[in-house]
């Protein structure tokens, strides 16, 4: 996890309730996101528990497409992505 700043690791890292993170653009949201899903799902978190949002369509894709790389297909098919 040393690709990710300070401030990335205190949201992928939060454990206790939603999360909302405001950032500029381009500044890693999407990438964090998706690492946060997956940190959730290790500690045991049910897919059908988590809800991710995003403001764009292509940033919903994004986070879709990253997280294949990163989670099961079982996992995958049970998560809420979208905008």
């Amino acid at each position: 996890m040393s690709e990710f700043n300070t401030e990335q690791l205190k949201a992928i890292e939060f454990e206790n309730g939603p999360c909302v993170v405001a950032a500029p653009a381009g500044s890693g949201k999407t990438r964090c996101f998706t690492h946060r899903i997956a940190r959730l799902l290790e500690k045991g978190t049910l897919p059908s528990q988590i809800l991710g949002l995003t403001f764009t369509k292509a940033a919903a894709e994004s986070m879709k497409n990253r997280l294949v790389y990163l989670i099961s297909p079982e996992q995958q098919l049970d998560l809420t992505l979208g905008t």
